[in-house]
């Protein structure tokens, strides 16, 4: 019952500062759904004055064009997602909380470091929307904070009929300029960031260990470099090690320090799939197999040498080492084989080469751990668009591999050129400032009403259409962009519906 009396101590402090804040500001704070907005016409004629700049014009005549390409851009990301979604099984799914941008709702956001970009983000946004309306000669009715028990923005309110009855293109100035702003934002983070990664050295080559099981006592953050007695450079030096199941290996690595463990060495059982033969037979996540079929498993090419002797249908004996009460016991299991066409297919990948084959319903990892190369972690952040859309995806998806914020464990394998701990603290505040500025950018460009690039495509559209003179052309735009704005809710929410309806 902790989080129920947090909670209620949460919104008791909430509903305080709300009455607190209506008796000594009255009609200035504003309900914005569970939050409030804090109006102010403070500083409104500074950015009356700097909006009148000549430099605004042009800022948003790019801003237009950026917009424009951001629209037809995001739809057909959307898409060529709709098509990939009948590939993916429900339990790989997308959660809802994934598509939320709030941190603390959104699992891969980190909450302080989200919180301080969203607020950069979010901020420079208006700003922008408020310097093109005043550029537009668009008064400003009034600014502030929104806020939702600590800060977590601000606004920018200009008169809104005016605007929308004003100019077209200064109108598309205003709208163009948010996410425009927002991606400008996160290509200067990208310089910034991809340059200091370039600063930072491994403290040796080796595995950077990314997860791990308990049972090995390798602590994730931790850089191997020698298991066994052999020097160890990459994730496949270890994959094609051959040592005696079972057998206890000395495993050296680099966290705080130099340091040495004992590791049972073998084929470790990362996780066993729900329904499948592992599962049935009570194979767990920690179990080591030494033996399948009498067939030592001295490594992962004689792991797959065993299994590819056997069928779809085959009952074989497995020979287990699981650790309970601090003593690895030897456990013997026997299960019938799946066919690993049929998973595969569950997978939505048709591949006739895997028909028949024996299938345990298990992932594995030799000694335990998953890692990568040392070196390719830089990589990853000092070159983000080496080998192109590939190397940008990867980029984007980080946090969903659990590899940013580079946290202490990571961190500690390399050497930075200044004080450690302030150069993760910038180094991941501006990798959250460039990923939530491009979302919120690419998000708002969608061509969907009341999002920002929904008013510029209907803007732009019906200049199309008055161009080559097609009748009521405002009226056509109109009824284009609702359709838009449909079929991109509608390609929203299939990302999450599709996987669990297929």
């Amino acid at each position: 019952m902790d989080w129920l009396l947090t909670l209620l101590i949460a919104l008791g402090l909430w509903a305080c500062l709300i009455a607190l804040l209506r008796w000594k500001l009255g009609d200035r704070v504003v309900f914005f759904g569970p939050a409030l907005m804090l109006k102010t016409a403070r500083s409104r004629e500074y950015i009356m004055r700097a909006g009148r700049r000549p430099f605004w014009g042009r800022y948003g005549d790019v801003a237009i064009a950026v917009t424009l390409m951001g629209v037809f851009l995001t739809l057909a990301f959307l898409l060529w997602e709709a098509t990939l979604v009948t590939s993916i099984p429900a339990s790989r799914a997308p959660s809802p909380q994934e598509a939320i941008g709030i941190p603390g709702i959104n699992p891969v956001i980190p909450l302080w470091y989200g919180i301080a970009a969203l607020v950069v983000a979010v901020a420079l946004h208006e700003l922008s929307h408020g310097l093109l309306s005043a550029h537009g000669g668009v008064d400003i009715k009034s600014l502030g904070l929104l806020i939702f028990i600590i800060p977590i923005g601000a606004f920018v309110e200009p008169d809104e009929e005016a605007l929308m009855k004003g100019d077209r293109k200064r109108r598309m100035r205003v709208f163009g300029a948010g996410p425009f702003t927002n991606i400008l934002v996160a290509l200067i983070t990208l310089v910034l960031l991809t340059s200091m990664a370039g600063t930072i050295e491994p403290v040796a080559d080796g595995v950077l260990v990314v997860s791990t099981l308990p049972q090995t006592g390798i602590p994730e953050g931790a850089l191997i470099t020698e298991v066994g007695g052999q020097e160890v450079r990459s994730p496949d030096d270890i994959w094609n090690m051959e040592l005696p199941a079972g057998q206890e290996i000395t495993v050296r690595y680099h966290l705080d320090g130099w340091k040495e463990t004992s590791v049972v060495w073998g084929i470790y059982v990362y996780g066993v799939l729900e329904g499948y033969p592992a599962e049935n037979a009570g194979v767990e996540a920690g179990d080591v197999i030494i033996e399948v079929n009498g067939t030592d498993v001295s490594g992962y090419r004689a792991f797959l040498q065993a299994l590819n002797l056997t069928h779809a249908g085959d009952a074989v004996n497995v020979t287990l080492l699981r650790y309970e009460d601090g003593v690895w016991r030897e456990v013997n299991v026997t299960m019938v084989l799946a066919d690993k066409y049929d998973y595969y297919l569950s997978l939505g990948i048709d591949d006739e080469s895997v028909r028949g084959k024996g299938f345990m319903g298990v992932s594995v990892s030799v000694l335990g751990v998953r890692g990568v190369d040392v070196e390719v972690l830089k990589e990853v952040y000092a070159n983000p668009l080496k080998n192109g859309f590939e190397s940008a995806i990867t980029f984007i998806t980080l946090p969903f591999m659990g590899l940013s914020p580079v946290d202490g464990g990571f961190s500690g394998a390399y050497i930075t050129p200044f004080v450690s701990s302030v150069f993760w603290v910038l180094f991941n505040l501006l990798y959250w400032v460039f990923w939530i500025n491009l979302m919120l950018g690419l998000t708002n460009s969608l061509p969907a009403v009341p999002l920002d690039g929904g008013y510029v495509f209907r803007d732009f559209l019906t200049a199309l259409l008055e161009r080559i003179r097609i009748p009521r052309a405002e009226e056509r735009a109109v009824a284009a962009t609702r359709f838009t704005s449909v079929l991109v809710l509608v390609l929203i929410l299939w990302q999450f519906v599709g996987p669990r309806v297929l």
